[in-house]
C-alpha cells in the first residue's frame, strides 16, 4: 500500500534522529493554552500552522512548534526541497532552515509575511497513537495568494493526556501531482 510505504522512511528517521538529537533539545513546557490545544489532535494542528505562519514584520512563532513537539521529532521535508534525497531534520534543524531564508527578508520592503493553513485533516486514531494526513495551502500574508498545496504526513502520539508530533514528512502538488480527492477538502 502506497501511504505505508511512505510512512516507512519516517519510522526509521525518527528512531536514527531521536537518538542523535534528544540531548540537544529540550522539550517545551506546554502553556494552558497549549496544553488545551494539545488534548485534541485538530488542536495540534491548529498549532502547527499557527507557528509556521507570520504577518510581514513579524518572526515565526517558533516556540509554539517546540511546545507540541518531542526532543527527537523528525521533520522529512519534500524531495523537491531536500535534492531529491531522504534528508530528517529534527525540529531545531528545521527552524534554522526556515530562518535562514526569511531572516534576510524579514521587516524590509519585499516582506511579504507567510501563511499554511489546513483546509483538510483525515485522521487515523488508535488509543495513543494517530495519524494524521492534513492537507494545507500556503503562500505570501499579503498579498493573500496561494502559490502552494500539499499534505503533511503527521505522527502522533499522546501523553498524559497531550497529543505531540512524534514526525512530519510531506508533499506537495508541485512534486507529487494533484491531490488525491479523499484529502481535497474545501
Amino acid at each position: 500500500m502506497r501511504i505505508r510505504n511512505a510512512l516507512i522512511p519516517l519510522a526509521l528517521a525518527a528512531a536514527t534522529v531521536g537518538a542523535q538529537e534528544a540531548q540537544a533539545q529540550s522539550a517545551a513546557v506546554p502553556t494552558a493554552a497549549t496544553a488545551q490545544a494539545q488534548a485534541s489532535i485538530e488542536g495540534v494542528m491548529q498549532e502547527l500552522y499557527a507557528a509556521v505562519t507570520r504577518e510581514p514584520g513579524k518572526p515565526f512563532a517558533w516556540e509554539r512548534l517546540r511546545r507540541i513537539t518531542l526532543p527527537y521529532t523528525v521533520m522529512l521535508p519534500q524531495a523537491r526541497q531536500s535534492g531529491g534525497q531522504l534528508k530528517p531534520l529534527s525540529v531545531d534543524q528545521f527552524i534554522s532552515n526556515i530562518d535562514e531564508g526569511w531572516k534576510p527578508v524579514i521587516g524590509t520592503a519585499r516582506d511579504r509575511g507567510f501563511f499554511e493553513r489546513q483546509t483538510n485533516l483525515v485522521m487515523h486514531e488508535y488509543g495513543d497513537v494517530a495519524i494524521a494526513f492534513t492537507t494545507y495551502e500556503k503562500g505570501p500574508w499579503e498579498p493573500r495568494a496561494i502559490q502552494g498545496r500539499g499534505i503533511n504526513a503527521v505522527q502522533l502520539v499522546r501523553r498524559e493526556g497531550l497529543w505531540y508530533i512524534l514526525s512530519i514528512g510531506w508533499d506537495e502538488e508541485n512534486s507529487a501531482g494533484p491531490l488525491p480527492s479523499i484529502y481535497r477538502g474545501r
